[in-house]
């Protein structure tokens, strides 16, 4: 069993993200995260704490069949670097 500390809360994920990407200009707006934020807002996706998880991200309570391929457009769409494992 392992433990991941991940929000769904969209505020504390918009600062995970920018300690992910210190060099990157990272908000809450339509041309940067804000596809992402809905998602993890709506608990469909979860942002993990980079200080513990390195910047993981984890499917939330609420997902749904579609969640996977909106989650890899709202992080395109980001324009952020993003590796999938």
């Amino acid at each position: 069993m392992s433990f991941a500390f991940a929000t769904c809360e969209r505020s504390r994920a918009l600062v995970f993200l920018q300690k992910l990407y210190p060099s990157s200009i990272v908000t809450d707006a339509e041309e940067s995260v804000k596809d992402i934020l809905d998602l993890v807002e709506a608990d469909e996706m979860r942002i993990c704490d980079p200080d513990f998880h390195g910047g993981s991200m984890v499917f939330g309570d609420n997902k749904r069949p579609d969640t996977e391929e909106r989650m890899f457009a709202a992080l395109k769409k980001s324009g952020l670097v993003f590796k999938r494992t």
